[in-house]
């Protein structure tokens, strides 16, 4: 199924961000084309008119540019994160290339700027990430599994090609960070380590963790990929409570990040 393409007119293109250490949102986009199963960003929707389900249709803000332009004029030195409810280098950013004409604008500023994003796309823009003085791209990897992947993020970049994107830019001298978010209870410790050790490989020097934000919107699709996945424990996820498996990976991570040097925070939103 195709997603649906449509053209907005925005009033503001940086938004105020509740995000600790983050002064402004940034998202070229409204909606996703990659499906994430557990997205929490589906609230979105009833903002936005559509009738097709989330993950199915994308906005494109076409005057985003002009925007920006204008608001970056009224702004300091701030730390602003682009993809904070949507991915700015979800497929159709291959055609608009909106993404990258705001990098070329952001650039040109005394900023931080942080990227969120599951896709290699980035890789695309790598030289204008080095034109910033100040430059994080943090991956969500949340398995090492792409059949995972497949089932739980069906339109987002491999987990190979994530790897590999890590590492780029770490080679790159570009500050790289994973985010494994969310933790899905059901993943083998050992399955955890095996991501751990591969994103550590690949160069990133920070990892970020958080627990499944369980949405009841979203239980019907969770709960069906988990099934086919892990079929022993995915009919509890309504009723169970999964604190003795958090606390223990919040350990196993945590002393890994510890043994090998590294960066590491436990979110808990």
């Amino acid at each position: 199924m195709q997603p649906k393409i449509r053209e907005v007119q925005c009033k503001s293109i940086l938004n105020k961000s509740g995000i600790q250490g983050v002064d402004f949102a940034l998202n070229p986009y409204i909606g996703c084309e990659h499906g994430c199963l557990y997205c929490y960003a589906k609230f979105m929707k009833k903002y936005t008119g559509h009738a097709e389900p989330w993950g199915h249709f994308v906005d494109i803000k076409v005057n985003a540019r002009e925007v920006l332009e204008k608001q970056l004029r009224r702004i300091g030195r701030k730390t602003i994160m682009l993809g904070t409810v949507t991915d700015a280098y979800q497929p159709i950013e291959q055609r608009t290339m909106l993404t990258r004409s705001l990098l070329m604008q952001l650039a040109t500023k005394d900023l931080h700027l942080h990227i969120q994003t599951k896709s290699s796309l980035v890789l695309r823009d790598l030289e204008l990430l080095t034109r910033f003085n100040d430059v994080e791209v943090c991956f969500t990897v949340i398995t090492p599994d792409d059949a995972d992947r497949v089932i739980l993020e069906p339109r987002a970049s491999s987990i190979r090609d994530r790897l590999r994107a890590v590492e780029t830019l770490a080679s790159q001298q570009v500050d790289v960070s994973v985010f494994i978010g969310p933790l899905i209870p059901f993943m083998s410790m050992g399955k955890i380590l095996r991501l751990l050790k591969a994103v550590y490989n690949c160069g990133a020097k920070e990892i970020l963790w958080d627990q499944l934000n369980y949405i009841r919107s979203n239980a019907g699709r969770l709960q069906s990929a988990l099934r086919e996945r892990y079929p022993r424990f995915a009919k509890t996820l309504p009723y169970a409570s999964f604190d003795a498996y958090y606390d223990k990976a919040d350990q196993v991570i945590s002393e890994f990040c510890a043994s090998r040097g590294i960066e590491g925070i436990g979110v808990k939103s």
